[in-house]
């Protein structure tokens, strides 16, 4: 939903949306960074994709559920979701 609005040239929402998810985009990369110095998140990952990652899965997860909330169990989505962060990113 959220995708569809961002594209459409002529949507009164594409400049809100967008500045809100690079907002976002931001405050996420701020996050990683600040743990990496923490020692929270390892150090050498690519923080880049790391963000687009979290975007991704963080966003497009739960605008799904939005839309379609009978083909989604959240907490349960976000669970493997959270176990791969820990994973991949985790110190």
């Amino acid at each position: 939903m959220l995708s569809f609005e961002t594209v459409k040239r002529d949507s009164a929402l594409r400049p809100r949306i967008t500045a809100w998810m690079q907002q976002t985009a931001a405050t996420v990369e701020m996050g990683l960074r600040a743990e990496i110095d923490d020692g929270a998140v390892r150090a050498g990952i690519g923080v880049s994709a790391a963000v687009t990652d979290v975007i991704g899965s963080g966003v497009g997860l739960p605008d799904g559920w939005f839309v379609l909330p009978a083909h989604f169990d959240l907490p349960a989505e976000l669970g493997p979701i959270r176990a791969r962060f820990l994973r991949d990113y985790g110190a």
